[in-house]
């Protein structure tokens, strides 16, 4: 294969990944806006779901950076690596408060469980309760 063959190859290699890029971005994006949307009426079953499809997307997004960097120029990558830093620290961030979130579902929903004491002789426990 010639220098010009590899290096149009590489050029459509580029094009592809970073039109892939751009969809996964437009994915987390709309992640991202439903989850600033969520109330105190959001289910934890909605906070889970949207906090794992968001880790995904995020991590099929940094591998796709991690593939774009390594076919950019020196002068095209430390631009791009900046704007892909830039872009994917709110998504790290949203991840965190989903799953603050999350926890704070959880110790107010295992707070309103009450316990019943069985008095001795209950037959229904084997403790002297």
């Amino acid at each position: 294969m010639t220098l010009a063959m590899q290096d149009a190859d590489s050029g459509k290699r580029l094009h592809n990944l970073r039109r892939r890029r751009a969809r996964e971005r437009g994915n987390i994006t709309s992640f991202f806006t439903d989850i600033g949307r969520f109330t105190d009426t959001t289910t934890l079953e909605e906070y889970m779901y949207y906090n794992e499809r968001h880790h995904k997307i995020l991590v099929r997004l940094i591998r796709l950076d991690d593939e774009i960097h390594e076919l950019l120029e020196d002068s095209e990558y430390e631009a791009d690596l900046q704007k892909c830093e830039e872009n994917i620290e709110p998504d790290k961030r949203a991840i965190l408060r989903t799953s603050h979130k999350m926890v704070s579902h959880l110790s107010s929903s295992t707070a309103n469980v009450t316990i019943k004491h069985f008095r001795r002789g209950c037959g229904n426990c084997d403790s002297d309760c």
